[in-house]
This record gives C-alpha cells, sequence and structure tokens, in this order.
C-alpha cells in the first residue's frame, strides 16, 4: 500500500497484521475486517437506514451472489435495480486515453463506480467514511472474484495518501457536500478540497466530478436542490442561506456552479484543460454522455431519442424547445467535468 501517508502528519505509515503504524507520530490506525481505518469518529451518511444496510450486509454474507440478488429483486427493487445497472461505472470514459495505474474513487458509496473502474484501471482504492458500505464492497470483492479493490475509511478533508500517487480521482456527487461536514465559508472549502485533490495526482493526472449544474434545466420546472427545497440554486447565496434557515433546513451550504463558476473553482485550484459533458440520465446513472462544446448534438437526441422514464423528465424533454441550442449546454441538468493536473 505504497499511496498511504498518515492523515496526521503525512509520515510514512507501516502495514502490521491489524493496523497501519505511522513511523514519524507513532499513531495507529487499525483495520477491521480487511478496511483500513483511518478515520475514528462516527458519520453514517446513506440513502437509506443503518438497520436496513446491516440487513442487507448480513444477506450478502450468508448467501451466494445470486440468491443474493434474488433477495434484494424480491425485498428491495431500488437496490436490486442499482446492483444490476452497469451505466454508473461509464464515466471511467470520460477520461483522456492513457494508461492508468491507480484511481480513487473519493465518495465510493455502494461501490457501483468502484467496480466498473476495476474492469479497465489496475488498482482502484475505494474511500467512503461510512462504515458498512465498505464492509459491502468489501463482501462484494470476495463474491465477485474482485482483487483489485482497496477499501478504506477516510475524511475527504484529512486523506491519507501521499502526493502523486493516483493517475485519476472520480468524485461523484461528493464536492457539493463537502462544505455541510467542515467549518467556513462554503466555496473556500471547496476549493481547498479541490487543491488536495490535484496533490494527491500525479502530473498529468486527471479528475472527474459529477454534479448539478446550478441553473440546469429542471430547476426552472420547479425541481428541488439538495436541501429539498424550490428555486434555491437561483437566488443569490445570501438570499438562498436566508430562505433555507427560514424553512428550517440549517444554512445553505451545498453550493453548486454554472459552467463558467466550475470552470474558475477548478482553475484557481491549478487544474487545466477542463472539459465539460452532460450525462443522462444522470450523473449517478450516465447512459448516454455528451461533450458539452455544443448544444446541437445533445438537443437533437433529447428530442428524437431520448425515451424518458418519468414525468419529469417527459416535461424536460418538451421544454427543450423553448430552450436554443446555443443556450442548451449553459442549461444541462447535470455535469460530468474532467480537469487534467
Amino acid at each position: 500500500m505504497e499511496v498511504f501517508a498518515c492523515p496526521e502528519c503525512n509520515g510514512e505509515v507501516e502495514k502490521k497484521k491489524n493496523f497501519f503504524s505511522c513511523m514519524l507520530c507513532k499513531k495507529k490506525y487499525k483495520i477491521k475486517d480487511g478496511v483500513p481505518f483511518f478515520y475514528e469518529k462516527e458519520a453514517y451518511l446513506a440513502e437509506m437506514e443503518e438497520k436496513q444496510l446491516n440487513e442487507i450486509l448480513r444477506n450478502l454474507k450468508k448467501n451466494s451472489m445470486d440468491d443474493f440478488l434474488k433477495y434484494l429483486e424480491k425485498t428491495n427493487k431500488k437496490w436490486f435495480e442499482y446492483m444490476t445497472d452497469n451505466t454508473r461505472g461509464n464515466v471511467a470514459y470520460v477520461l483522456s486515453p492513457k494508461k492508468y495505474d491507480k484511481v480513487l474513487d473519493l465518495g465510493c458509496g455502494y461501490g457501483k463506480v468502484s467496480f466498473e473502474l476495476a474492469r479497465i484501471f489496475k488498482q482502484v482504492y475505494s474511500l467512503d467514511i461510512t462504515i458498512d458500505k465498505l464492509f459491502l464492497i468489501n463482501e462484494l470483492t470476495k463474491k465477485l472474484k474482485t482483487e483489485n479493490i482497496y477499501p478504506l475509511r477516510a475524511n475527504a478533508m484529512e486523506l491519507p495518501f501521499k502526493k502523486d500517487s493516483f493517475d485519476a480521482i472520480t468524485i461523484i456527487g461528493v464536492l457539493e457536500w463537502v462544505p455541510e461536514f467542515n467549518e467556513g465559508k462554503p466555496k473556500d472549502i471547496q476549493l481547498e478540497f479541490l487543491k488536495r485533490m490535484r496533490d494527491i495526482l500525479t502530473p498529468g493526472g486527471e479528475v472527474v466530478i459529477g454534479i448539478e449544474n446550478r441553473i440546469g434545466l429542471q430547476y426552472f420546472m420547479g425541481w428541488p436542490d439538495h436541501n429539498n427545497l424550490i428555486g434555491t440554486t437561483l437566488m443569490p447565496r445570501f438570499l438562498a442561506n436566508a430562505y433555507s434557515k427560514a424553512r428550517g433546513r440549517g444554512k445553505y451550504r451545498a453550493y453548486t456552479y454554472t459552467i463558467k463558476g466550475y470552470e474558475k473553482l477548478l482553475k484557481k485550484a491549478g487544474f487545466k484543460h477542463i472539459r465539460f459533458y452532460s450525462p443522462l440520465r444522470s450523473y449517478r446513472y450516465p447512459s448516454y454522455i455528451f461533450d458539452l462544446k455544443t448544444g446541437n448534438t445533445l438537443k437533437y437526441f433529447i428530442k428524437k431519442v431520448f425515451l424518458p422514464k418519468s414525468k419529469k423528465e417527459r416535461y424536460m424533454r418538451r421544454m427543450v424547445d423553448f430552450v436554443p441550442s446555443i443556450f442548451l449546454k449553459y442549461m444541462s441538468p447535470h455535469f460530468l467535468i474532467v480537469a487534467r493536473k
């Protein structure tokens, strides 16, 4: 594990039987069920209740993969679709065509992106803060006989890695949430986070960010934001913050940006060669990915090829008629952004 460094002092770490030990500050980091713990505080971030995730994990451990999928199909359709949908890994195909050995999937969740990346790259490090998600990934690596995925627990702002460790980093649905768990101005925290991503990339390495567009078409149709409030992404930040607090949702800190906003933030963090893509259905499920150098191809696809699966998607397809092609790329609901060190 030559990529690891102590998150406290950045010293060299040495792997023992059941822990990593920092050779400089002597701090120890336990290894539990094959998962290194570089972060010890309690934290649970998941779409389902902890009890439900524990039950899924127990079922996976005691059954074969086929029986596990049958269990999911009967008890949890949403999770069954998640486990059998391979489109999440399509984010890998926006990377430049070059050799990548080590990839970090930061905020890996339940590992779907990690497993798709593992088909392409030699080593995939799956980082998350929720313990049971990592245990789930670890168990899946055994069931699927995948030997090149390495789950670990760490804080995104206290990374346990040496500089120049990774050829690529995927950050899918993470950047907007970083300010929620750290003190300071949201934009400053996001900038510092991106600078740390750049530090651990190899020269010429690339980061892939999956995130919403602040002025995405969906928000003009009344879709809620991360705080489950309508219209806040389109408001000035101070007004969105006041409105969020008035509605009892706390401070407005999950910042998203426009194309120009993301470009400015990434350049300030030291990135270059920034490219924008529009993923359909979303950055989480990118069945189709369009280069946003032009909006013409995207408009044609949405109108003539794309098959809506929900009422919201049908409304969005109708809305496209009212948006000139030249502006459509600026109103893409989601982005996949690629930036190079």
